[in-house]
């Protein structure tokens, strides 16, 4: 919802913010989304499963932009969507871990 809701914010209200300041929050966005589909996902593919839904999220935040006043569809933000999303799988998937927790990713959890 936050990023839905910060898309949606017309043009005019942006202007003056610094460019940088849309690459780290697309980039934050997307990485702690795909964090936190890959921590509820439970299976091999959850990597992929959250970095793909991240991405169709992305896509249709793209699109949804083109109807608000004063912004339009970036096909570089979507880039930035991605590798956001990449970098929030791998931290979850690099962090240091608890003795006795298992991988991320990994087997069932009926069978814990």
């Amino acid at each position: 919802m936050v990023i839905l809701t910060l898309s949606s914010i017309p043009g005019d209200a942006l202007a003056g913010t610094p460019g940088w300041t849309a690459v780290a929050g697309h980039a934050a966005g997307y990485g702690l989304l795909a964090w936190a589909i890959h921590r509820a996902w439970d299976g091999k593919a959850a990597g992929l499963v959250a970095i793909t839904a991240a991405l169709v999220l992305g896509l249709v935040n793209e699109l949804q932009q083109g109807l608000v006043a004063g912004r339009s569809p970036d096909v570089a933000d979507l880039g930035v969507d991605g590798l956001g999303a990449l970098a929030g799988v791998l931290v979850r998937c690099l962090r240091p871990r608890r003795p006795g927790s298992r991988p991320p990713g990994r087997g069932s959890a009926a069978r814990r």
